[in-house]
């Protein structure tokens, strides 16, 4: 008889973000730099979901995503 033991699903992780001063790179900053390169490795691999809060304009914020090469978040809250 063969059984099957589905693994449950862990559900991922949502962070909620503002853009300025946050997910930007901050220039000469190797930490900062570093730390955004693993932060997009894991919501590419389907670890975190990515909502960016800001009150920026939409139309900016798609600008932002475009010009800091970004990764596109699953929700925008903007102003």
């Amino acid at each position: 008889m063969n059984h099957f033991n589905p693994q449950p699903q862990i559900p991922a992780k949502t962070l909620a973000t503002d853009l300025d001063g946050t997910l930007i790179p901050l220039p000469n900053n190797d930490a900062n730099v570093s730390a955004l390169a693993d932060l997009f490795k894991h919501h590419e691999s389907g670890e975190i979901n990515l909502v960016y809060a800001t009150g920026r304009h939409f139309e900016s914020v798609l600008e932002a995503i475009e010009h800091y090469t970004l990764p596109t978040p699953e929700w925008i809250v903007c102003d």
